[in-house]
């Protein structure tokens, strides 16, 4: 399956100032600043529908193109808790004032319901391999949204090794939308952080109970929805 992406032609967006660095990276040799204009924040056709594609940052801090289905690293950000670092690559856009909201939906309430939502500036350089805007300084965390996911007192399940959808929304500063979906599987994948992960991603995790008093998760396959009224655990 492939990503889906959604131009809006309107809607609400988050303004950012109208000073910005420059997006493009110089050319090899090239001079600083020596008889150059100003840069231009837009890049791409100005004629054409924002596009782009989705984005993860890796555990080793790498830029990887996200794939519908796919599974995704949970991250221990500086703050705590467990985050799936997402972005995007985009074009037809103005890099200087892109917004990025970012949300994961649990498909397992009608209506679904937004377990982990965030939104945030970012600050793009043009790839001119990929002929795209990427986010720049890709080993930090900066650049995309970073959705909290762990620990989760929304969803029904898990929050790890189970599907959820994504949505990410990035506007710029003259209203230009794009919005791009897709499916995902967080996984705890630091190995440091695994046996804590996994307790805070359970459905069963409180701050008041030990990860050891958790009980086993059911034999079920991932993405089968919990029966109403029924718990992990319950009725044994």
């Amino acid at each position: 399956m492939t990503l889906k992406f959604l131009v809006l032609g309107l809607g609400a967006s988050l303004l950012l100032g109208s000073s910005c660095e420059p997006p493009l990276r110089p050319a090899e040799g090239e001079g600083e600043g020596e008889g150059e204009g100003p840069v231009e924040c837009f890049f791409g056709d100005k004629d054409a529908e924002p596009a782009g594609e989705l984005v993860y940052r890796t555990v080793d801090g790498q830029t990887a193109t996200l794939v519908d289905g796919q599974e995704v690293p949970l991250i221990l950000p500086p703050q705590g808790g467990k985050v799936f670092i997402v972005g995007a690559r985009v074009k037809n856009m103005d890099l200087c004032s892109l917004q990025v909201n970012a949300g994961m939906f649990d498909e397992c309430q009608d209506p679904a319901r937004i377990i982990g939502r965030e939104g945030r500036g970012l600050q793009m350089v043009v790839d001119e391999a990929l002929g795209l805007g990427v986010p720049q300084d890709p080993e930090t965390l900066n650049n995309y949204a970073n959705i909290p996911v762990c620990p989760n007192f929304t969803a029904v399940r898990d929050a790890d090794g189970e599907p959820f959808r994504i949505e990410v929304r990035l506007t710029d500063r003259a209203r230009r939308s794009l919005v791009l979906q897709a499916q995902v599987i967080p996984v705890c994948a630091e190995v440091e952080q695994f046996d804590r992960c996994t307790c805070e991603c359970d459905v069963d995790f409180s701050f008041d109970t030990e990860c050891s008093d958790i009980l086993a998760d059911p034999a079920v396959d991932p993405g089968t929805c919990p029966v109403a009224g029924e718990g992990e655990g319950e009725g044994e």
